[in-house]
């Protein structure tokens, strides 16, 4: 059983407004069923007050949307590095076939040269 932020939803007011801001939690906590299946239970959505009573205040749920997301964007850089550098291959292997194709296509024969007039 592994309880996680499932989702967070912050609901901002207008400047001067007087309202504070608002927000709810969603918990969602991983399970296995009787059929050996993966599922998740949602719980919420909450108030912080009650999403704080299961043992996720606001401090805790910022944290965890902060290191999942530094986790996502830490993944997909070295995704973006690796097609960096396989795109780089890449180019480099098209260079040096268009290098090769050149090199073995041969010249167009030459053009004859056209045949005079003759004179009048």
């Amino acid at each position: 059983m592994a309880v996680f932020v499932y989702e967070f939803l912050f609901r901002g007011r207008p400047p001067g407004s007087g309202g504070p801001p608002a927000f709810h939690v969603i918990l969602g906590d991983a399970q296995t069923d009787a059929f050996g299946r993966e599922t998740i239970s949602l719980n919420g959505p909450m108030t912080p007050e009650q999403a704080g009573a299961l043992g996720f205040p606001l401090e805790t749920v910022i944290e965890t949307i902060n290191a999942d997301t530094l986790e996502e964007v830490g993944a997909l850089s070295a995704r973006a590095s690796t097609l960096e550098s396989e795109n780089g291959d890449l180019r480099l292997e098209v260079e040096e076939l268009k290098a090769a194709l050149a090199a073995a296509t041969p010249a167009p024969p030459a053009e004859p040269e056209p045949d005079p007039e003759p004179a009048a």
